[in-house]
């Protein structure tokens, strides 16, 4: 009887989308939109990202086990449950907020998460750090955040960093989904 080269292999398929690195998702779409790489190729590359599987490894699976993987992986991505919101989440050890009160938004922070919406997932790093910033008060469940303008450039840009390395997919997919009902809203 054949080995089960998914087996041999000893793949680790997240359990849930606070598993899956915000990161791991924005390059799986560039990979999926590279109209220069063909649709099994997309299919292999975006698998080998997912699953952190170097693609010298997964290209000798069979292309049915590979197709299988992809299948779960998007089922994992697109369909999720509707993220729980998380107000306060930790990211690289470090604790942050989300904006306490959306009915106060200024707009500078509501222009310029709008500006970035422009550059879809490529940017989603960048309006989580507009979104979610560090504590600098807090009481019970009540905080306050450091404030968006008067931050240093440098710290914001250190945060959108860490946020694209560090930041699950589930606290993204939170905070975002969040905020676009929100601003539908408004609409």
């Amino acid at each position: 009887m054949p080995k089960n080269k998914i087996n041999e292999l000893r793949i680790p398929f997240p359990t849930s989308t606070k598993q899956i690195k915000l990161s791991q998702v924005m390059k799986i779409h560039a990979i999926t939109t590279n109209e220069k790489l063909s649709d099994l190729s997309k299919m292999f590359y975006s698998v080998s990202e997912f699953l952190n599987i170097p693609i010298e490894k997964l290209v000798k699976l069979k292309v049915k086990d590979v197709a299988m993987l992809h299948d779960k992986m998007g089922k994992m991505i697109l369909i999720a449950e509707e993220p729980e919101f998380e107000r306060i989440i930790e990211v690289g050890g470090q604790t942050f907020g989300f904006i306490p009160d959306l009915d106060a938004i200024d707009g500078s922070e509501f222009m310029q998460i709008d500006q970035l919406s422009l550059g879809g997932i490529s940017n989603y790093n960048k309006m989580l750090a507009v979104l979610y910033r560090p504590i600098v008060a807090r009481v019970g469940d009540r905080y306050t955040l450091v404030d968006h303008i008067d931050e240093p450039h440098e710290e914001t840009e250190a945060r959108e960093k860490l946020f694209l390395k560090e930041m699950s997919y589930h606290d993204a997919r939170s905070g975002l989904y969040f905020f676009l009902q929100f601003s539908q809203g408004l609409n």
